[in-house]
């Protein structure tokens, strides 16, 4: 394709793990991803497996090849995603992945409309215009992730740093290098449960470091290993650059 037609992309359909795939293709149509997407959201992985999955996956295939891939949550071949996930704020969780991890968000047409659909014929079936409207819920929150796509460049072709934790999933997009000065905020979600230990605004000690909630993500963005005991130190909890995040 490269010889015919200079500047050509080539893009191929792939359901199983995707690095011997990218190694002969530009890109691919990445059901890996958008099942590993589909499988977290239903609580079948932990954030601490769903991470490592997604640093297993962008070691093995670069960086590159997975951001020119497109990230697929549900096509001709599978139920409609208003389906396999009926609660909006399931969907609109796995949407917002697919919109800010690395790879080109590629939707079914309908998808965004909230259109249902299980085995053929029903989830080929054709377009409800009659769902396009400023009042469709699902609609208004695609043009709300298409909007943030559109207007931050790490999220459309920057490098992601993922940090590994059992209780949060956090990931970072960037472009150049981070500084803390450049961090405006820092959103976190969390179970209530674990705010009762994890919630230390101010560690002054390595121990309260691991009890930290904020501090535990700010180290994720400066690049610490937070799996790593030595990370944890007096003098890592005293660090202006850590305190600044």
């Amino acid at each position: 394709a490269h010889r015919h037609k200079q500047g050509s992309l080539v893009i191929g359909e792939a359901w199983n793990y995707p690095s011997r795939w990218t190694e002969n293709m530009d890109g691919i149509l990445s059901m890996f991803l958008g099942r590993l997407i589909l499988d977290y959201t239903r609580g079948d992985f932990t954030s601490r497996q769903f991470a490592d999955g997604l640093k297993e996956m962008i070691a093995d295939c670069g960086i590159e090849p997975v951001l020119r891939s497109w990230v697929v949550l549900g096509n001709h071949d599978t139920e409609r995603l208003a389906t396999a996930l009926p609660k909006p704020a399931d969907r609109r969780f796995a949407q917002a992945l697919q919109f800010v991890l690395p790879g080109a968000p590629l939707l079914y047409y309908g998808d965004e409309l909230g259109m249902v659909g299980e085995g053929d014929p029903l989830q080929r079936a054709p377009m409800r215009w009659d769902l396009v409207n400023d009042k469709n819920e699902d609609l208004a929150w695609m043009r709300k992730l298409a909007k943030l796509r559109r207007s931050v460049r790490a999220i459309q072709i920057g490098d992601c740093r993922v940090m590994s934790s059992e209780k949060a999933l956090a990931f970072l997009r960037t472009t150049e290098a981070l500084s803390a000065g450049a961090v405006k905020d820092v959103e976190v979600r969390v179970a209530p449960a674990a705010l009762g230990v994890c919630n230390i605004a101010e560690p002054a000690t390595g121990l309260e470091l691991k009890f930290s909630l904020r501090a535990t993500t700010a180290m994720a963005l400066l690049g610490d290993d937070t799996e790593a005991p030595a990370s944890y130190s007096d003098a890592r909890a005293r660090d202006s650059r850590l305190v600044a995040l």
